[in-house]
């Protein structure tokens, strides 16, 4: 049993936590289970649930929360580490870096940060939160908010999530609320964006837009929100400045897509055309006016099948479907988002790592076998990047145009 144990742990240790829907499942399990430790088998039907995408509604949970305030500074251990891995390597909209490095054995982790400023030399810097217990693994989501502004979430299964946030990139921490503590007129420059239940309750509950306050880490309600029910929000602004959500009109069916082009003070908001299938969710992606947004779900039993792609040639005012899966004809899986290119093309990438390019909006992709190999892809303040999604990978490449592409290498 010693040697299944390990291997359980580093198992955990691996998971891909960072994904809107494992997070969504790990708050329902916490909550039925009156924090309880998890058996092994919950551990297992966790794994087996990570990428299903659900689309929450249902009544508002509006529980106080008071942050604690507690600052610490923990001390950086200088000893060298045999780390198990990376854990999800994140940029910044200049050129920092961030990543939370571990080592597992049997009875827990140790993760800690490592911050660069090149994508070549890299500190290490101490998490408020650096021993896991078994069967945790590792839990930290880090997220930067600007210069020298980052926020660490906690995501352990036993316990309330808890959130840090550093003023000078992680030297020091300061702990915060976790959930939603008020109500904000804008988008802060910098932020990250959410679609967040209110309260400590995140089961059958409408989400609302949420805006991390950079100064502070504190999570607030966007005060004027987008006029449909909200199912997914872009964490960063597309590739032409704006922010976009997408959702349904409630009771139905029917996806829409918004844009704020005044940081939330003001949403436009566009139907798409209908598609086959339950849609999980939907992404936007362009550089303006010409804008794309993706739909994935559930297709033909694969997750995170490619269901539609829509095309706007007039910044999100109007919406034209160009492609349509049918869990055939490829490109049939997206791992990640879809990209699309400064010079015009789309690229996507699918889960067995094949490329397929477009040159039309989307109406045909073919097959492609030059440029790098990319793997799992997202959009984030510092542009595209592709590796990580659990795989331990030390090797990432990011792109700031999806054309040109430069490694960076956790050492």
């Amino acid at each position: 049993m010693p040697d299944l144990d390990r291997e359980l742990g580093e198992l955990r240790a691996r998971l891909d936590v960072r994904r809107p829907e494992l997070r969504d499942v790990l708050d329902r399990v916490r909550a039925r289970r009156s924090r309880r430790r998890l058996q092994l088998g919950a551990v297992v039907a966790v794994v087996a649930v990570a990428a299903i995408i659900p689309v929450l509604r249902g009544p508002r949970a509006t529980l106080p929360v008071t942050p604690p305030p507690a600052v610490v500074s923990p001390p950086v251990d200088t000893a060298p580490m045999d780390p198990t891995g990376p854990h999800e390597l994140v940029l910044d909209s200049g050129r920092r870096a961030y990543v939370v490095h571990a080592r597992c054995q049997a009875r827990g982790c140790t993760q800690e940060l490592r911050v660069s400023e090149d994508g070549r030399t890299w500190t290490t810097r101490a998490l408020p939160v650096s021993e896991i217990p078994y069967p945790d693994g590792l839990t930290a989501e880090v997220r930067p908010l600007g210069p020298n502004r980052v926020v660490v979430d906690s995501l352990t299964v036993d316990t309330e999530r808890s959130r840090w946030h550093s003023g000078d990139g992680g030297r020091t921490w300061t702990r915060i609320a976790a959930e939603v503590t008020g109500v904000i007129d804008h988008v802060p420059a910098g932020t990250l964006v959410e679609a967040r239940c209110l309260g400590q309750e995140q089961q059958d509950c409408p989400r609302r837009v949420v805006a991390t306050v950079p100064d502070t880490g504190e999570r607030r309600e966007l005060a004027t929100q987008p006029p449909f029910e909200v199912v997914s929000v872009d964490p960063v602004p597309a590739g032409d400045g704006n922010w976009w959500v997408s959702g349904l009109v409630p009771g139905t069916d029917r996806w829409l897509v918004a844009v704020t082009r005044d940081q939330g003070r003001t949403w436009s908001a566009a139907p798409l055309p209908a598609v086959d299938g339950q849609v999980g969710g939907v992404t936007v992606a362009g550089w303006g006016p010409v804008m794309y947004a993706v739909a994935q779900g559930m297709l033909l039993g694969e997750r995170s099948g490619l269901q539609a792609v829509f095309e706007s040639t007039d910044g999100g005012g109007s919406w034209r479907r160009t492609w349509s899966g049918d869990g055939v004809r490829s490109p049939r899986t997206l791992a990640g988002t879809m990209i699309a290119r400064r010079d015009g093309g789309l690229l996507a990438v699918s889960r067995e790592g094949q490329q397929f390019r477009s040159g039309d909006g989307g109406r045909t992709f073919e097959p492609v076998a030059e440029g790098p190999a990319l793997a799992w892809v997202r959009w984030t303040g510092g542009g595209y990047l592709s590796g990580g999604s659990g795989g331990g990978t030390s090797d990432y490449l990011r792109s700031p145009d999806g054309v040109n592409w430069s490694e960076v290498r956790i050492g």
